[in-house]
């Protein structure tokens, strides 16, 4: 599932690799349902399960349905709170429980007589959990942990610190377009022009000279480079 994740946010957001998406995660949620072991493993699959098909539900559109993935995930990390030095990848899930939980209220108050029924967030530990995740050896949890940092600290216009998280992804994975992308979107929004200039001619090179993208995935950071640029003009004018 995270691998189709991955190719849809590259651009190949087609019905038929949407539709393997939620193929897979169906599959998943069999397996999970059958799991004999509820420990803490069994709840981090919880967690990441529901969370993603909310995640799929909500852009197509399908509040309803995400809405109850949503109550689902709320329920398995409700039952993790307090186990994080046990169970490292709860640094990842409470992290940002905690920090979303502060910026959505703040950001979409028509929800906050919904979240207040559940545990109140705290932004300053949700960041503090993210950058524990981001330092643990595991290499899987520690890149997740960069990567929401880095996301956060861009839309919190903290470019110094995003930029510093991107460039620790990029260190690891040189030819990860994603990476490259948020890169060039940090150094265009912080006004370093030129560096985002270079950064979007390597991103399109590595694209070219990667003999597994395709032309749709080519032309998808094409289009957002050219948006990003025309949005950032426009701002300045």
């Amino acid at each position: 599932a995270n691998i189709y994740w991955w190719k849809i946010i590259s651009g190949i957001n087609d019905k038929e690799t949407m539709n393997k998406y939620y193929q897979t995660l169906s599959a998943a949620e069999k397996f999970f349902e059958k799991e004999k072991d509820k420990g803490n493993s069994h709840l981090y699959k919880g967690i990441s399960l529901y969370g993603y098909m909310a995640r799929m539900d909500g852009l197509n559109k399908n509040y309803l349905k995400a809405f109850f993935r949503i109550n689902n995930c709320l329920k398995y990390l409700e039952k993790s709170f307090g186990s994080e030095n046990k169970y490292p990848f709860f640094y990842l899930s409470s992290g940002l429980y905690n920090y979303h939980m502060v910026v959505t209220t703040k950001k979409y108050p028509v929800v906050a007589p919904y979240l207040y029924l559940y545990p109140k967030g705290n932004k300053s530990k949700g960041i503090e959990y993210l950058q524990i995740a981001a330092k643990n050896s595991n290499k899987y949890l520690s890149t997740e942990g960069y990567y929401f940092l880095m996301k956060l600290y861009l839309d919190e216009k903290k470019y110094d610190a995003a930029l510093i998280n991107v460039n620790e992804l990029i260190k690891r994975f040189p030819q990860n377009a994603i990476f490259l992308y948020y890169k060039f979107k940090i150094e265009l929004k912080s006004g370093n022009v030129n560096a985002a200039n270079v950064t979007s001619s390597m991103l399109m090179l590595e694209l070219k000279n990667n003999h597994q993208v395709n032309g749709i995935q080519i032309k998808h950071f094409e289009h957002l480079i050219e948006e990003d640029k025309k949005n950032y003009n426009n701002q300045k004018q």
